[in-house]
């Protein structure tokens, strides 16, 4: 494979982890008003992007052949550039993941609250019982 033919590729590649990315700053986004399908459907896309992305990088690899000074070069600003895209999208990912921590741990409190506001109710109501019977009885 010549130089031309990896120079595509790499295009290919980065544009991959570009859209990649985007897909990940829109899922951060949109995180508060995403559905479940949507939220399913974001990551679906995003394995295809990724598998796309896996393939060309494996061809990339295998079919590296002579090449000058200057395209090695090349090649390996691809690469940082690869590493720094890579680096942005775990970064979004990161924040994505926090917040979702954040909201179950909200989700969490609150039905802690629910079930503290039950178990006093029922208490209320078993105690209201208690004391309409001893009314009913001593009268």
């Amino acid at each position: 494979m010549d130089f031309s033919e990896q120079s595509k590729l790499a295009s290919e590649a980065e544009a991959l982890l570009r859209q990649l990315l985007e897909e990940a700053l829109s899922l951060l986004k949109n995180f508060d008003t995403s559905t479940n399908d949507e939220f399913e459907e974001t990551l679906r896309r995003r394995e295809v992007i990724l598998e796309r992305f896996h393939a060309l990088d494996r061809l990339m690899k295998c079919q590296q052949g002579d090449m000058s000074a200057k395209e090695w070069a090349l090649l390996e600003d691809f690469r940082r550039s690869r590493e720094d895209l890579i680096k942005k999208i775990l970064e979004t990912d990161s924040l994505v993941v926090a917040l979702a921590r954040d909201q179950l741990s909200v989700i969490k409190g609150d039905l802690a609250t629910l079930v503290k506001g039950k178990n006093a109710l029922h208490a209320y109501e078993g105690a209201s019982l208690v004391r309409s019977r001893t009314l009913s009885d001593s009268a």
